[in-house]
């Protein structure tokens, strides 16, 4: 079996906080394969911006293990590391504040070829910059403008040359549309595919818009309170959801068939906060399917925290549903 070219396991972020510590990514493992998207999909605050930059090795991990083309991204000497986070690169939600609107856009796009060493002299790196405009759909002629004299999309188009300049495997898109108009998310999707299948990217496509997830995954995870909670192919989470938040997600897609819309499930209550989440599952105190305690004991899922080891074939998911508690008390998993 090929190497994935990212792999986490069981990574762990938590942050120190004035009122105790934010648990921002829990015990979550993964993998992506080379010319792979992998759409992350959750509410807003569930971990999902913090597991990119972890995975860009901009974060430490508190625990857990993050592989880079089967490199540990810790472990790796300061010469390495550079190279590998070359090999993984990032594009913005804002178009607008992403870019220093003190450089031009030349500039902005060839930045890391100098960073790199990859520029090949003044007019080698002028020659590059000028390639990569024209790549995203720009004209290599508007090098010399600022970013305000740009279109939103169009400043989108330019944090993307940016991101191609140096080479990368990897690009995390961290809601990489979701700060623009409807026909022009259209054409940077389009363009990110188009992108994918000439240069064989590999795709971190983070986004709460599961229409465009859809459209733009190979596989889909969706997380909830920083941990993964479902994750298989897209064409299978999205036809049979098998999470009860993962279906509310879904039900809650725009549509334009009235039965579709009568079936949404409203989730009660807030999510509950990363700095004292619940015990047991952490989606228990919303969900609508929560196995209810009884004569034979409290609920598993008022105790336990299923793993992401269950339900079907290559579409795991953490959910007492589809699972023995008991296997998960006897391996431990009682949440503390």
């Amino acid at each position: 079996m090929a190497t994935a070219l990212l792999a986490l396991h069981e990574v762990e972020k938590r942050f120190p906080a004035a009122r105790g510590t934010v648990r921002a990514v829990e015990g979550v493992s993964l993998d992506l394969a080379p010319g792979e998207t992998l759409g992350l999909v959750g509410e807003s605050g569930c971990g999902k911006t913090t597991l990119g930059r972890l995975a860009l090795g901009l974060l430490r991990p508190t625990t857990g293990t993050i592989l880079f083309d089967g490199q540990d991204l810790q472990a790796a000497s300061g010469r390495e590391r550079r190279e590998l986070t070359r090999r993984a690169q990032i594009i913005f939600q804002d178009p607008f504040s992403s870019l220093d609107p003190r450089m031009r856009a030349g500039a902005i796009v060839g930045e890391g070829l100098t960073i790199h060493g990859m520029a090949g002299g003044r007019q080698g790196r002028r020659d590059r910059v000028a390639e990569l405009m024209d790549l995203v759909g720009l004209e290599p002629s508007h090098a010399d403008r600022f970013p305000h004299e740009f279109s939103g999309g169009q400043r989108q188009r330019l944090g993307i040359a940016r991101a191609l300049a140096v080479e990368p495997d990897l690009i995390v898109c961290d809601e990489a549309v979701s700060a623009l108009d409807v026909s022009v998310q259209a054409q940077i999707v389009n363009l990110l595919a188009d992108l994918q299948r000439d240069l064989g990217l590999a795709y971190l496509f983070i986004s709460h818009d599961l229409s465009v997830v859809r459209y733009v995954s190979d596989r889909v995870a969706a997380m909830y309170l920083g941990a993964i909670v479902e994750m298989g192919p897209a064409d299978a989470v999205y036809a049979d959801p098998l999470h009860p938040y993962t279906r509310a997600l879904l039900s809650a897609v725009p549509t334009l068939d009235p039965e579709s819309r009568k079936r949404r499930i409203m989730l009660e209550g807030d999510v509950p906060s990363p700095v004292d989440p619940p015990t047991g599952c952490p989606f228990h105190p919303r969900c609508p399917e929560r196995i209810p305690g009884g004569p034979e004991g409290p609920s598993p899922c008022d105790r336990l925290k299923p793993r992401l080891v269950s339900g079907r074939a290559d579409h795991p998911v953490a959910c007492f549903l589809y699972q023995d508690p008991a296997m998960t008390e006897a391996n431990g998993e009682r949440e503390s």
